[in-house]
């Protein structure tokens, strides 16, 4: 079926164009389809494909009509994509214009195309930043090595009133009535001989760190619950209740103090050697941090010789819409302006469009691409995330056409690194020195 094809510019960004087919065309088509269906089914009566045309249109209407709405679109899509002048990043069909191909008269339909903006890459090679290496510092060393004497730290019965951070085993018993056959969870929660409590967030029970900190070994407290009405076990949600009991036991957190075992714990031959390996480890986290920093730099400098682009209207839309979501995670617990907030996701969205369609033009131009290894190790990475394994991850995204988004997510990134490859760093100059 061949179009008559006119187009016109709603705004800036935005095409519509306006398909036409003739009745004789469409007609055609359908009749063709028609005998393609009459060569795949059986009709009572008649030999495969030798059904009359018209029982064929009549019994299968419905089937040919959905095909030729498929295929009338797919060959619209078709010619306006084999133009190398139109370069369009999303069709949509106009609000109140869904496709109807009807068979006597002739086909007229409209599609409105988000275009890709048009601009010239300025020189992206070569570009001189300056993004200062920092510097092992020796509190960042002992930092780390305090910490991990913290992550060997034992737990010591103490005799002292409890802090936070402590842990303490109780025994206690409540005023809940519990259904038979409740699960081992929910009883716990009403009562226990022996139970440890962490003196940290989350509460094992709503209330219990306040009613136990300040207590010491063989103590008793009493204190009253108030479980949410959204609490996860529904047999508590919304309930009030009444919990007494007694301390057997306060530990405390006790960080490890012996260097000699904390080399052994490390795996290493003595204290110079695990400060080497220390700010060997930061030097690698500095230089990942150094190399973002650059990317961010180029990407400005070349963003800026750009300028303005005009984006997509629909794709800058959707963009925004991504950007609040985003916002108003990150700001849940504050008080934000609904303007200020709208504001704030419009100009974000304008700079990741705009980011997005540089880095792209550049990976087109240098012919960067994710391999299938690097897209495979992606997944193998994530999988262990999800608690699958890496090819069903990868299955279930390609499914979704996720795994679209997360190929494009890591050609740009391959794009930024790219970039910095070939910045003016100073590096080279700093090594020759």
């Amino acid at each position: 079926m061949e179009f008559k094809i006119s187009m016109k510019e709603l705004e800036p960004g935005l095409q519509q164009v306006e398909f036409t087919a003739v009745q004789a065309e469409v007609e055609k088509e359908r009749n063709a389809l028609a005998r393609e269906v009459s060569g795949m089914v059986q009709v009572p009566g008649f030999r495969k494909g030798k059904a009359p045309l018209g029982m064929v249109l009549k019994k299968y209407s419905d089937h040919i009509k959905s095909e030729m709405d498929r295929r009338v679109m797919e060959q619209a899509y078709k010619e306006v994509s084999e133009k190398d002048d139109f370069k369009f990043v999303s069709v949509n069909v106009p609000e109140g214009e869904e496709l109807n191909v009807e068979y006597d008269k002739d086909l007229v339909f409209r599609l409105n195309f988000d275009m890709e903006p048009e601009f010239e890459l300025p020189e992206y090679k070569g570009i001189k930043i300056d993004v200062p290496v920092p510097e092992v510092e020796e509190e960042k060393i002992e930092a780390e090595i305090a910490q991990m004497k913290e992550m060997y730290a034992t737990y010591e019965n103490i005799t002292d009133a409890s802090v936070e951070g402590d842990m303490l085993k109780v025994s206690y018993t409540s005023d809940l009535e519990l259904p038979e056959g409740s699960s081992p969870s929910i009883t716990r929660l009403a009562a226990s001989e022996e139970n440890w409590v962490w003196l940290n967030e989350p509460e094992m029970m709503p209330g219990v760190i306040a009613a136990l900190t300040g207590k010491a070994k063989d103590d008793e407290f009493e204190f009253t619950s108030e479980y949410p009405a959204d609490y996860r076990e529904a047999e508590l949600a919304g309930k009030t209740v009444k919990y007494n009991g007694k301390v057997l036991e306060v530990q405390r957190r006790k960080p490890l103090e012996d260097e000699a075992e904390l080399i052994k714990r490390a795996g290493v031959e003595d204290m110079d050697a695990l400060k080497s390996s220390i700010i060997e480890r930061l030097n690698q986290q500095g230089m990942q941090e150094v190399r973002e920093k650059q990317a961010e730099a180029v990407v400005e400098v070349i963003e800026k010789a750009v300028g303005k682009l005009v984006l997509p209207p629909n794709m800058l839309k959707g963009e925004v819409e991504n950007q609040l979501q985003s916002l108003r995670q990150a700001k849940k617990d504050e008080e934000v302006d609904a303007d200020k907030l709208q504001k704030e996701a419009e100009k974000n969205a304008v700079k990741e469009l705009t980011r997005s369609f540089i880095l792209a033009k550049i990976a087109e131009k240098e012919d960067i691409k994710v391999t299938e290894s690097e897209m495979d190790m992606q997944m193998n990475m994530m999988s262990r995330y999800y608690g699958m394994k890496g090819n069903e991850l990868k299955a279930a995204m390609s499914k979704s056409g996720r795994i679209n988004e997360l190929a494009f997510s890591m050609m740009q990134a391959k794009t930024r690194q790219f970039l910095v490859d070939q910045a003016d760093t100073g590096e080279e100059k700093a090594e020759a020195k």
